[in-house]
């Protein structure tokens, strides 16, 4: 679906990261387990430990000026995360957060562990290494359409990575978001103000890519080809 929608400035899948190698499911199945009611915010940046998202989906945020700063990613089932934390910075504390977007599930072993156990199994350790350089470039490309992309296409364009990220397919017609996102979750995701997200969701109602019903957001199928379009004449096109 984000490769559809071709908003993207050099990944198909800005925010989304993939799934680390399913190898680390051993390796975190003897770990703590953790879970987090949808929207709970927690930290982890501060802490020495490692944390394999079981089932849910996550986004991480840079802390700054008190508050919720940047969104790093976003964290389906089957990712690591603190990972590049312990094995980059040696496990130094680091001003992240994160949020549940949705109930979440996860499994935690401390940094330690992680280095040893990567120390052990060095095809690991690589396989590990490629996959961050993927999914840095993921979330690089975040970074660069939340301050690049007009409002429209980050809202439009998030409501397509909660579709991503559980695995879910637009039905024809009208397919319901599959995480309980908030216009405010939204806001912070986009790196906007919560009006302002709110009024791009009533202007995709509106333009009939979007629909209300409760607490339920529904999405269009043709949202991926409207959200091209409006890329393709943000960057001057045809």
């Amino acid at each position: 679906l984000l490769a559809r929608a071709r908003c993207g400035f050099y990944s198909d899948r800005p925010w989304l990261l993939r799934p680390d190698d399913e190898r680390f499911a051993e390796l975190f199945s003897g770990g703590a387990a953790e879970e987090r009611s949808a929207h709970d915010i927690f930290t982890f940046g501060l802490d020495r430990a490692v944390r394999r998202v079981e089932s849910g989906l996550v986004a991480t945020y840079v802390l700054f000026g008190g508050g919720i700063g940047r969104m790093t990613g976003l964290f389906p089932a089957g990712t690591l995360l603190g990972a590049p934390k312990a094995v980059i910075h040696s496990g130094e504390p680091m001003p992240l957060v994160a949020r549940a977007i949705g109930p979440v599930v996860m499994r935690r072993i401390s940094a330690d562990a992680f280095q040893a156990a990567l120390a052990e199994m060095p095809d690991l350790r690589t396989a590990y290494m490629e996959k961050l350089l993927s999914n840095h470039e993921s979330q690089i490309d975040g970074l660069l359409v939340n301050d690049l992309a007009p409002l429209k296409i980050r809202t439009g364009l998030l409501l397509l990575a909660l579709f991503e990220a559980a695995g879910a397919p637009l039905a024809p017609g009208w397919s319901r978001v599959p995480y309980p996102v908030t216009a405010q979750e939204l806001s912070e995701m986009a790196h906007a103000t919560r009006s302002a997200v709110s009024r791009e969701l009533s202007a995709l109602a509106k333009a009939g890519l979007l629909q209300r019903k409760g607490r339920s957001l529904y999405v269009a199928d043709a949202l991926p080809d409207a959200l091209a379009q409006a890329a393709l004449k943000a960057q001057g096109g045809a």
